[in-house]
């Protein structure tokens, strides 16, 4: 899942490849499944100050996208907690503790590695 801002319609896009998501349905003429990765990519990384916005065709219609860092799903682990689990995005995964693995991917440092889940072993 990665976090995109429509800067067309001022709202956050959060897209996944999940084929049963919410908007990946094929017979959905804006299915997130057809848009190119690269551009997907692109878009989520075009941090306004820095890049300019990534031009994207859904269904028919063209949308300027820019990083979905400065909506307000800058660190969007939740976002994917509640898309995974929550019933209108259509994942339905079950939530918990010992049945869901979420990893963020993204920019940013820490002083030193934090154990989070225990001893390696």
């Amino acid at each position: 899942m990665m976090v995109l801002r429509n800067a067309t319609t001022d709202s956050p896009w959060p897209v996944c490849n999940h084929p049963g998501a919410l908007f990946n349905d094929q017979k959905f003429p804006g299915c997130n499944l057809d848009l190119p990765l690269w551009q997907l990519v692109r878009a989520s990384t075009a941090a306004p100050t820095y890049f300019p916005p990534e031009v994207v065709r859904v269904g028919g219609e063209e949308f300027l996208f820019v990083d979905g860092g400065v909506t307000m799903f800058n660190n969007p682990a939740f976002q994917l907690f509640l898309m995974a689990t929550v019933e209108p995005y259509n994942l339905n995964w079950p939530a918990a503790r010992t049945r869901m693995l979420l990893v963020s991917v993204g920019t940013g440092s820490a002083p030193r590695p934090t154990l989070i889940c225990g001893p390696r072993t």
